[in-house]
């Protein structure tokens, strides 16, 4: 995932941005309108499943709108220049400080996110240990559900 600018993967870039994507085929996953699907997996079970007039969809979960907003914050942090805090809050409804104020303090600490007044980001020690920063940022989701 690492991209000098001129070369960023804008298919990457859909994901990170908490934009609608759709998918086709066998394990695909969409996310539209708030809904994330993904078909079933096998080639034999998707077919059947178009062929007699069904959904492909084997999964579909949607998420409250403090858990999604949290998985929007964590999968936006994939991005080098993180997430701006204003177009957060008009996108999902929250504030990234009230999302997630357990944690900042703690990841500022240990030099893993650099959080301002305008956007939140990873550090370069923190890019390094996006999975764990992802970890806990995503603990928030379950006290939010």
């Amino acid at each position: 995932s690492f991209a000098a600018v001129e070369n960023r993967c804008q298919h990457n870039l859909i994901y990170w941005s908490g934009e609608p994507y759709f998918a086709f085929g066998a394990g695909a996953s969409r996310f539209v309108d708030g809904i994330r699907e993904t078909n079933h997996g096998s080639v034999t079970g998707y077919i059947k499943r178009i062929e007699s007039g069904n959904s492909p969809a084997n999964q579909t979960e949607r998420l409250a709108p403090a858990a999604s907003a949290i998985e929007r914050l964590v999968i936006g942090l994939r991005r080098i220049d993180g997430v701006d805090k204003a177009t957060f809050a008009r996108e999902t409804g929250y504030d990234v400080d009230q999302l997630v104020d357990e944690f900042v303090d703690e990841l500022q600490e240990h030099d893993l996110i650099r959080s301002t007044v305008e956007r939140i980001q990873l550090t370069r020690r923190g890019i390094l240990l996006y999975d764990s920063v992802a970890t806990m940022l995503l603990s928030a989701r379950q006290n939010r559900l």
